[in-house]
């Protein structure tokens, strides 16, 4: 390969896919987890994100810059490999699939409320075959195009800075919340995303520029996380945010311009790309695992039962509820994945390869 991932493109493309559905209820989660100025617990998890992206650049170092897949399959045999392989398909077809189905769920209920979800859904999945037939190279270079077009949301935080009241932030720290592991998991899933990273090992360029644009997508993800919590408590008060589904579509509705109404319906629109991102690269990786089982099959033949796979797997959950409960689960298995999968390949690493693989950008 000649054309590398730039550490630019590598960034924003992290960021679009850490930055994903989960914000939307983010401030009513660490309200009810952490209580009072819950924000600061932001930096805890993206402390936590950067570990595991530390664990991601101990297998960049150590292997070369090996794929993935050339890692696994030179060290473990087939019949361990497929069955892995075949899980993390099937889990990220599961999310990509969840993912477009909540924010479509959600959609109805700000602007389309008669139009049938699985009619919006396949519009996503044909937007997603466009994006997916096309390489990683072309992709990062949509994604840069996205994020420009969704990040003049963080200017609309200023609308409220005056409204923000210390008195609703109250002195006290950490007070009000009640947690569990699972609370705390469905937290950590809003910086989910990063783990990817090891699957673009293959097509980055200098290894520290690569590693710097992931911690770089970390810390500006952080960033609009403890803005847009840190708004919403000192906008609305720790009591109301634990009350509201989705505070940040509730900050939107106080944004108010002269010449649009009900401006929150167009802003909330524009989190489509963040969410076709996430989706688009979840898919990818999937893309990617599935040619390793079935190495012959044609590209674009694999790209369509992906994306059908996607579809029929958010088929099942039938009221929004349904799809979170489901989403969180989904989660909670990637988060062990993002954990694991790093520490897996850095124990195989110093063990003898059994056989040559081929493909090395895999």
């Amino acid at each position: 390969m000649n054309e590398k991932l730039h550490p630019y493109h590598t960034a924003i493309l992290i960021y679009m896919i850490q930055s994903g559905i989960t914000i939307f209820s983010l401030p009513r989660t660490i309200a009810e987890t952490y209580g009072t100025n819950g924000w600061v617990m932001v930096f805890a998890y993206a402390g936590l994100a950067t570990i595991g992206i530390y664990l991601i650049s101990v297998v960049h170092r150590k292997g070369g810059g090996e794929s993935v897949f050339n890692i696994v399959e030179s060290r473990l045999p087939t019949f361990a490999t497929i069955p892995l392989y075949a899980a993390l398909v099937l889990l990220w077809c599961l999310l990509a699939g969840l993912v477009c189905k909540q924010y479509i769920m959600i959609l109805q209920m700000v602007a389309f409320p008669t139009t049938s979800p699985l009619a919006i859904h396949s519009m996503f999945g044909f937007l997603l075959y466009l994006l997916l037939v096309k390489s990683i190279y072309s992709i990062s270079k949509t994604t840069t195009v996205f994020f420009y077009l969704s990040i003049t949301m963080m200017f609309l935080l200023l609308f409220h800075i005056g409204d923000i009241s210390l008195v609703r932030l109250t002195p006290y720290v950490l007070q009000g919340g009640t947690w569990d592991w699972r609370t705390i998991l469905d937290i950590y899933a809003a910086f989910l995303g990063y783990e990817l990273a090891l699957f673009l090992i293959p097509y980055a360029g200098e290894r520290r520029g690569f590693i710097k644009g992931v911690y770089a997508a970390n810390a500006f993800v952080t960033f609009v996380y403890f803005s847009t919590t840190f708004v919403a408590l000192g906008f609305f008060g720790v009591t109301m945010v634990k009350t509201m589904k989705y505070p940040i579509l509730d900050l939107l509705a106080y944004v108010e311009f002269p010449f649009v109404e009900r401006i929150e319906n167009v802003l909330y629109s524009l989190f489509l790309f963040k969410i076709l991102l996430t989706a688009l690269m979840y898919l990818w990786a999937a893309l990617e695992t599935a040619k390793r089982i079935v190495p012959r099959a044609n590209p674009k033949w694999l790209t369509v039962f992906l994306i059908g796979a996607n579809l029929a797997l958010a088929v099942p959950p039938t009221t929004l509820q349904e799809v979170e409960d489901w989403l969180r689960i989904g989660f909670e298995t990637e988060t062990l994945i993002a954990l694991a999968l790093p520490l897996l390949l850095i124990a195989l690493l110093p063990l003898r390869k059994r056989r040559s693989t081929g493909g090395g950008s895999g």
